[in-house]
């Protein structure tokens, strides 16, 4: 959880510095701490998927194909994020060349698919994971805490 913390806070360097294509340094300083955020997300996602097929979903009524649809997209980004890595990491070493700017029309068509079944698979799917989890609230393990003071105060029994 310190990971995934640390990767939210770094990623605020990225809006904060402009990539500006003369200087490498910059793009470098912009695009890591995405990198990094990128794998934060996946690690999270195989937590909780973890935590709720072990524990927090066990006996839970849910809908047909629910725990094979977390698998799958759990699934999806254990092979995407290192597919995105490889991709940022070759864009950043070849900078200088421009290589990334002259990729092929297939490969860049594919990047871009690929990307939007990683922004599904982390974005989409726990949204609605999460709205579904909440509207079955009662019947998960999940703990809620009240915090409330039910006793009851002697100095207004003194006061009279």
């Amino acid at each position: 959880m310190v990971y995934i913390g640390v990767s939210l806070a770094l990623v605020a360097t990225t809006f904060s510095v402009p990539p500006d294509l003369t200087d490498p340094v910059t793009v470098w300083v912009h695009v890591l701490p995405y990198t990094n955020l990128s794998c934060a997300m996946g690690v999270l996602a195989v937590m909780v998927t973890w935590f709720g097929e072990v524990v927090a979903w066990r006996g839970l009524d849910t809908f047909p194909g629910f725990s094979h649809i977390n698998l799958l997209m759990t699934g999806i980004l254990v092979l995407m994020i290192p597919v995105k890595f490889v991709h940022h990491l070759y864009c950043l070493v070849n900078l200088q060349q421009r290589s990334c700017a002259e990729l092929s029309t297939a490969l860049k068509i594919l990047l871009e698919v690929l990307n939007k079944i990683f922004i599904a698979a982390v974005v989409v799917w726990p949204t609605f994971q999460s709205a579904y989890l909440s509207y079955k609230r009662e019947k998960t393990h999940c703990v809620y805490a009240i915090l409330a003071d039910n006793r009851k105060s002697r100095v207004t029994e003194d006061v009279k």
